[in-house]
């Protein structure tokens, strides 16, 4: 009787090839999805500098930005098309919530600002989206934290603050606010 050689994967080579290749897609997805975090991230806070920027330039000869909603700001052109929805009455942002852009007031004057309000934003991207934006903007809460205060002129992130308020989908609240600006 002649020993046949074997052909073939015994059943444990074929379940540990399948284990290693099931690892590595676990890894290359959790780096695709930071990744996905890190440019969803960047793209809303050049969206959220358009906005300011076109805020700024349109309101350059006013006194204040009283009146100033979504509808206004279609008007002015500044926000940009890619959040604006088919119909052109709802701004959104990639992350799929909604926007709105409205006049604000911080201090004793009125309306010497305005506010950009991110709506239903991920807890995966509201620590990065948060980061880029504080380059950008003067104050910023999150679901009612404020963890960037113009009125008290701090520079810096409220860290301890921003990690409690991003644990969860929340909504945050990007203001700019001028001192030459308001009644």
């Amino acid at each position: 009787m002649k020993n046949k050689k074997q052909k073939g994967f015994t059943l444990v080579e074929t379940l540990l090839t399948v284990g290693f290749i099931a690892l590595a897609s676990v890894g290359v997805y959790q780096i695709f999805s930071k990744a996905d975090s890190y440019v969803k991230a960047g793209k809303e806070s050049k969206n959220i500098d358009l906005i300011v920027k076109g805020l700024l330039r349109s309101y350059e000869s006013k006194t204040n930005y009283f009146g100033l909603t979504n509808a206004v700001s279609y008007q002015n052109n500044v926000v940009p098309v890619t959040m604006i929805n088919e119909t052109g009455n709802v701004i959104s942002h990639s992350m799929g919530g909604t926007v709105d852009i409205l006049s604000a007031s911080i201090g004793t004057k009125t309306d010497n600002g305005f506010s950009i309000i991110y709506r239903q934003v991920p807890s995966l991207y509201c620590t990065k989206l948060v980061g880029e934006a504080s380059k950008i903007v003067n104050h910023i809460s999150i679901g009612g934290t404020v963890v960037l205060n113009y009125s008290t002129n701090q520079k810096q992130l409220d860290v301890p603050s921003l990690s409690q308020a991003c644990a969860n989908q929340a909504d945050i609240t990007f203001s700019y606010f001028s001192l030459d600006k308001g009644n």
